[in-house]
């Protein structure tokens, strides 16, 4: 802002040929005139010199200046000894003497922003063509001083954001003191035997499942050739624990299971993705859910959360996406800094597509285009969209995976999940919002027709496409049928029938309604 002002206090002496001027800024929360920029009548060989001082202030209303600022009226003085608003204290304090003043508002958008004071014309007295030319000048003045203060304003609100960022970066990230008992931890720890199942238990202590996934990860990174620093990959897994919230399904546990399921499938089918693919899968099925609040995209939107102003589509896949990133470029964080910056930008750019994917608003155009080339024959591995399509329905599968676990781990999830649901439900009627039947306790009865729905409109289609070109996934589908069977014969002990409040999700209306619930 003072560089503004410097410059509009030098050329207004210049387009008026003034010896002093001043530019009077207006607070209008405290009704005062201020100015820390002074006019002495310094000059040098690049022109007028101007002081920075202690900023002094005045009532609004007080002296010719003030007079200007609060009747917008343009002023051109000849005797300022004769006018009662001239303020005459500070001639006498510097010996100066004030032979004519030409003061001149500063508007934008209707309003006074400034009072821009010229002292002594060199000519003797300020023109009516001074005053005319003074005037148009003062119209662009209020628009640089708004556009200015905008900018300062700005910037103000990066360096807040910056220091936040500086404070929410040291509080989110591990100590190194935690960083030296995970490795003690770590290098105690042991697979489980069936660790390598698809069927294997997430449901267990924090500390063992981040003991799991390192080692899970120094498998798959040598298993692709890619140098990984312990210590490094001890902060980032901290770190992406510490970042999911203690919620009752969107969990760390929730966010090890997917990415587990996703290290089992790259383990069995190896020759079939790339380095890159094998990398951004398995590393978005940890922070595909980091930082989930426990409540659904259509609750931020109907909430107007804030994140739903930055992310209109997609707005918590995207608030997951940009949060793994930060972790990632996080100084001491990112695993895949021994990788080319090609390597790296493409990984991030697969990684983007992957968990935007597991918004189940976008799965059913995904499937339906993965199962047309299968049914007309004329998918291929080698071309690049049709492995997109197999990329988009494996963070689909995986992130539903307990699906296809034994009956004891899918009923844990379904009861996790659906508390998180009720939970939703209890403050959306709390709040007077239209409450979706799933997620309205008083109907939890219901349950076992809505997994029903569920898994014979989603979990059981994406398998099956999957399966297709995925063989290596076959043994899922028998423990999915398992599952289903059991809802069924739940309902049928129920004597009832019909499908229940879930909507099947095939149609038009399912896929473009932003209540669908996010699974």
């Amino acid at each position: 802002m003072d560089v503004v002002i410097e410059k509009i206090m030098a050329f207004a002496k210049r387009l008026v040929n003034a010896d002093r001027c001043a530019l009077f800024m207006v607070d209008s929360k405290s009704d005062e005139l201020y100015a820390n920029l002074f006019d002495d009548g310094d000059e040098d060989g690049s022109g007028y010199k101007f002081r920075n001082g202690l900023e002094i202030r005045f009532p609004i209303k007080k002296g010719i200046a003030g007079y200007v600022a609060s009747t917008s009226e343009v002023l051109n003085i000849s005797d300022p000894y004769r006018d009662t608003r001239f303020n005459r204290e500070v001639d006498m304090k510097t010996g100066y003497i004030t032979k004519s003043i030409l003061c001149v508002p500063v508007r934008c958008k209707g309003s006074v922003i400034g009072v821009v004071q010229m002292v002594n014309s060199r000519r003797g007295f300020f023109s009516n063509e001074d005053t005319r030319s003074f005037e148009l000048f003062a119209g662009y003045c209020g628009l640089a001083l708004h556009y200015s203060q905008m900018y300062g304003q700005l910037y103000k609100t990066q360096q807040k954001h910056q220091v936040a960022l500086e404070v929410l970066t040291y509080h989110c990230c591990v100590v190194e003191k935690e960083t030296r008992q995970c490795h003690e931890s770590v290098s105690a720890c042991t697979l489980p035997n069936d660790f390598y199942s698809y069927e294997f238990n997430v449901y267990q202590s924090d500390e063992d499942l981040t003991n799991y996934f390192i080692l899970m990860t120094m498998d798959l990174f040598q298993e692709c050739n890619v140098r990984l620093d312990m210590d490094t990959l001890i902060r980032f897994t901290l770190t992406v624990r510490k970042g999911y919230r203690p919620v009752a399904y969107h969990n760390w546990a929730h966010a090890f299971s997917v990415a587990h399921s996703m290290y089992v499938i790259i383990k069995m089918a190896a020759e079939v993705f790339t380095l890159e693919e094998k990398i951004a899968l398995y590393l978005s099925g940890i922070i595909h859910d980091i930082d989930h609040r426990g409540y659904n995209n259509a609750f931020m939107i109907k909430n107007k959360s804030p994140l739903s102003h930055l992310y209109s589509t997609s707005t918590m896949e995207w608030h997951h996406f940009k949060q793994g990133v930060f972790i990632l470029e996080t100084d001491g964080h990112n695993i895949l800094s021994t990788l080319s910056a090609k390597q790296y930008k493409h990984i991030l750019e697969l990684m983007e597509d992957a968990i935007l994917a597991t918004d189940l608003m976008l799965f059913f155009d995904n499937r339906a285009k993965l199962e047309e080339l299968i049914k007309i024959g004329k998918f291929s591995w080698s071309t690049p969209d049709h492995r997109k399509f197999v990329r988009r329905l494996l963070m689909t599968a995986c992130d539903l995976c307990t699906s296809a676990k034994p009956w004891s781990v899918h009923t844990e999830a379904v009861k996790k999940v659906f508390e998180e649901f009720y939970q939703q439900g209890d403050e959306e009627k709390q709040m007077g919002l239209s409450v979706l039947p799933m997620m309205d306790r008083a109907r939890k009865n219901e349950l076992p027709e809505n997994q029903v729905t569920f898994i014979k409109g989603i979990v059981k289609p994406c398998y099956t496409a999957l399966i297709s070109v995925l063989p290596v996934m076959e043994t899922t589908m028998p423990v999915i049928d398992l599952n289903l069977t059991s809802w069924e014969r739940r309902i049928a002990e129920k004597h009832k029938s019909g499908s229940g409040p879930l909507l099947v999700p095939d149609g038009s209306d399912v896929r473009e309604s932003l209540s669908f619930f996010d699974y």
